[in-house]
Order: structure tokens, then sequence, then C-alpha cells
């Protein structure tokens, strides 16, 4: 699967929950460009010269376990829920950032 297919397969999952998590798509479509902007965070990084790590709570291995566990789990037995998830692709974001700027000093 190239770069390009994953980020829609991240769209169709993450768009799709909120629509069935609640029905609210607008936590769905946030989710969506978190987790696009978290893959490319890292991906500047690598090209400006910064090791390519994946830092959690929300790197490339965590964002594709929500997918799953998206899929997977009924309605009623989930305990992730998309704000969650929200908040941990933001901190992923800040530590991405943080972990860059000191390895480029």
């Amino acid at each position: 699967m190239n770069e390009s297919s994953a980020k829609t397969s991240d769209a169709a999952v993450f768009v799709g929950a909120g629509y069935a998590w609640g029905k609210n798509v607008a936590l769905g479509y946030i989710a969506t460009i978190l987790a696009i902007f978290t893959a490319y965070v890292r991906a500047a990084g690598k090209i400006a010269g910064a090791p390519n790590e994946f830092l959690g709570p929300m790197a490339k291995q965590h964002r594709m376990l929500v997918c799953l566990y998206s899929v997977v789990v009924p309605r009623s037995c989930q305990i992730l829920h998309l704000g969650d998830f929200d908040m941990g692709c933001v901190i992923t974001v800040l530590r991405t950032f943080n972990r860059i700027a000191r390895a480029l000093k």
C-alpha cells in the first residue's frame, strides 16, 4: 500500500467513525486531518534531517490500531472516543516537533 492510499483509507475510517460513533461528524473530520498532519510532520522532519521516529501516543502504529479497533469492536463496547484520538494526535505532533527541533540543533 502506498502512502497516498494509506491516507485515503485513514480518511475513510475516521470520517466513517465520526458517523458511526454518535454521529459526531466534525470529530471524524478533525481526526482525519490530525492523523494526516501527524504523518506529514514526521515526514517533514525526516526530510529536514531528523531521525525517522514514530513517537506516541498516536504514532503510525497507534493510529492503525485505532483504525482496526474502530472497525472490529462493536459501538457498545468501545471505550475510546474520537475526542481522545484527537488529543492523542495533538500530543504526538507536539512531541514530534520537539524531537525534530532537538535533532536539528
